[in-house]
């Protein structure tokens, strides 16, 4: 009856004590000089073994540029090689896409044949850099891990990424590289401190999405102490906010923190698609309290483990609010929420689960535990990738011939003869169609169609000028 009696008072005891020991500061986890040494074996059977299922699953994807959705609309925009440099800064979007844009910019000097293969190689370099880096952050200690994180990360975490190996995507592949890079503790020597925090001032002007880096950011100051690190962590939070210094006010739209529609929307999208992984149904009260109670027994048995604790909270506050700019934007309007919005938040709610069992692994002695919650995690990547298969599309197989049609009419006088001819890929992912003007940009310039030439190369690109007459 006594203790009944002073229950209030020793829970909330206990819980001042364990915010007291979540806030005082610890030292950013190291890597120990011979982690690399002894684990080297793992680490790259992990990664080969990802990238030959990779290829293996998504061959096609992987070899045939398709140009997709915005690849498109960037392969137009910069086409010819002559756009001024300073085209990279126009907020097309309301926000700029630096990486992106610089990349397409360069791409566009050189041979029209390789350009979309250069989009390609671009984003599977990024891609893949993604899936295997946490590897080499100190993160994960257990081999088994080691051994399949990249598998889950990349073929579970990035789906659909290597269906649309695309370079407009990487506006969140480079965003997301961002976020993972503040979880490696800071370079040893000055020259690699001096190349991170380079790499931290240009990250965050990938996309609207660094804005991310920020909470991130703030907690890992709050959490651990480490001069450098701290360093490094605030100059991307500088960065980021000058960043977003130049977005558009009317691209945010915080009033939808109050519009019960979208509330519910998250919601939905927050558990059925990410905490349920897709596959339990649409989320219920009851389902969502069975997982509440789950996570609270997760982080009760981590409790001695402090900095585990706090990484955890990371990467669930990222988790969290990873579909933050997707749900507070005009987006939310007339776009579902697709897997690239949720990508970042799918890929910190895997690495939340990897990060825990590993240290769960490295306590437990039992081996046959060890290999079955491994095998759990296998047979969510087999499961997700091959009977449901929901992220893959058509490939684009006719840009090769597009490509090697355009450079067929550059090599033609069409400029000295005052004409101009227009080619269109007319088979590409939805309104996005790959399209140029080839020749003489003069008002009194003439459109030829394909009976202008004896034998018209690439009859199927060719808009003749009964059907556009107009210069565009």
């Amino acid at each position: 009856m006594s203790r009944a009696k002073y229950f209030p008072l020793i829970f909330i005891t206990k819980i001042w004590y364990f915010l007291r020991e979540t806030f005082i500061r610890h030292e950013f986890p190291s890597i120990q000089r011979d982690f690399f040494k002894r684990n080297r074996v793992y680490i790259i059977t992990g990664i080969l073994l990802f990238i030959i299922a990779l290829f293996y699953r998504s061959w096609e994807n992987l070899t045939q540029p398709g140009l997709y959705v915005e690849d498109a609309f960037y392969f137009n925009r910069y086409y010819g090689g002559n756009q001024p440099f300073s085209m990279v800064w126009n907020k097309l979007f309301g926000y700029l896409t630096l990486i992106v844009d610089v990349y397409a910019w360069l791409v566009s000097k050189v041979d029209i044949r390789i350009q979309p293969g250069l989009y390609l190689l671009f984003a599977i370099i990024i891609g893949i850099t993604n899936a295997v880096n946490l590897n080499f952050s100190g993160l994960f200690k257990s081999r088994l891990i080691l051994l399949v994180a990249p598998l889950v990360l990349g073929l579970t975490g990035m789906n659909h990424i290597f269906y649309y190996n695309t370079l407009v995507y990487q506006f969140y592949t480079t965003v997301l590289l961002s976020l993972c890079l503040l979880f490696y503790p800071a370079p040893r020597t000055k020259s690699g401190l001096a190349g991170m925090s380079i790499l931290f001032c240009i990250l965050p002007w990938s996309g609207p999405y660094s804005v991310l880096a920020i909470p991130v950011g703030v907690l890992l100051l709050l959490f651990f102490r480490d001069r450098k690190k701290g360093f490094l962590i605030v100059i991307m939070i500088i960065s980021t906010l000058f960043y977003y210094g130049t977005v558009h006010s009317n691209t945010t739209m915080l009033g939808n923190i109050f519009d019960g529609r979208v509330i519910s929307y998250y919601y939905e999208v927050l558990f059925k698609e990410i905490f349920f992984l897709g596959y339990l149904g649409d989320p219920t009260i009851t389902k969502a309290g069975i997982f509440l109670f789950c996570l609270m027994l997760l982080f009760y048995l981590q409790r001695k483990d402090k900095i585990c604790i706090k990484l955890s909270l990371v990467f669930l506050v990222l988790t969290v609010g990873a579909l933050a700019p997707y749900f507070l934007s005009l987006k939310v309007n007339y776009n579902k929420c697709g897997a690239a919005y949720m990508l970042i938040s799918y890929f910190f709610w895997l690495v939340f689960l990897l990060y825990n069992l590993d240290k769960f692994l490295l306590r437990n002695s039992l081996k046959y535990v060890k290999v079955l919650f491994v095998l759990l995690f296998l047979v969510l990547v087999a499961v997700d990738n091959y009977p449901r298969q929901r992220k893959k599309v058509v490939v684009n197989e006719g840009i090769a011939a597009f490509v090697d049609a355009i450079h067929h009419y550059e090599q033609l006088d069409l400029k000295g003869n005052n004409i101009f001819i227009k080619l269109q890929f007319n088979d590409a992912y939805a309104n996005f169609k790959p399209r140029v003007i080839i020749g003489s940009r003069k008002r009194d310039a003439m459109q030829v169609g394909a009976d202008y030439f004896k034998f018209p190369y690439g009859r199927k690109f060719i808009i003749n000028p009964t059907t556009q007459p107009d210069k565009g």
